[in-house]
């Protein structure tokens, strides 16, 4: 399904839309099948990584880059043993954290920022999609605008994700930010969200390597 990425301040109006309202206590996963099991695990999953995002948005300045992104990998990165990712050349890591069971990694490259956030997480993609847009994307951003449409994405590793791209700016002002969210949860029940972003207009110089990164992601 292909998705309708805001682009630039003249697509601001088009593009603001409702935010996806996937609820967890009334969307189904199957024929009879409720999800509202899902809801106290997925509002400890959030809660433990709110800090996380508002520093990352406030925090981030971007600037151009004029190195050609390389495809040579540096050493792989775990998260809790559920997630490895292999950062391309040049991209370093600017932080992580663990809180209440949720680990966080931030990868950065001059004016781009990949921010992965895992833990456990009953539910589908769409809904951790959802939840991350609504409760922390959202009140760290103002003016946000996200694309029309839920984009389904298929990694190296067979797990289907959900992924939607958004143009805001960090309360507290600074530049527009412009990124894409991806969320993936594992059979096992690991959510993981892939938050990459970079100052607008910068965004489509680091997209090669975040998408890349994010689709030979390794999540067990």
């Amino acid at each position: 399904m292909a998705s309708q990425t805001c682009d630039g301040p003249d697509r601001e109006a088009q593009c603001m839309q409702a935010l996806p309202t996937l609820d967890p206590d009334e969307t189904s996963s199957g024929p009879g099948q409720s999800t509202s099991r899902g809801r106290r695990g997925q509002r400890g999953w959030l809660a433990a990584v709110s800090v996380v995002i508002v520093l990352g948005l406030v925090g981030f300045g971007g600037y151009a880059v004029d190195v050609p992104l390389s495809e040579l990998t540096a050493a792989p990165v775990t998260l809790g043993g559920a997630v490895r990712i292999e950062p391309l050349s040049g991209w370093t890591i600017a932080s992580r954290s663990q809180n209440r069971g949720v680990e966080e990694l931030a990868l950065s490259r001059g004016g781009g920022r990949l921010q992965v956030v895992a833990g456990t997480f009953r539910g589908e993609a769409e809904q951790l999609l959802a939840a991350y847009l609504r409760d922390f994307l959202t009140p760290a951003t103002s003016r946000l605008a996200v694309s029309r449409t839920i984009q389904h994405v298929r990694l190296a590793s067979g797990l289907t994700g959900s992924r939607i791209s958004y143009l805001g700016t960090a309360h507290g002002g600074g530049p527009t930010v412009e990124g894409q969210v991806t969320a993936v949860v594992s059979p096992r029940g690991i959510g993981v969200a892939f938050d990459a972003f970079a100052s607008q207009g910068l965004f489509p110089f680091v997209l090669g390597d975040v998408d890349h990164m994010i689709a030979f992601a390794d999540v067990s």
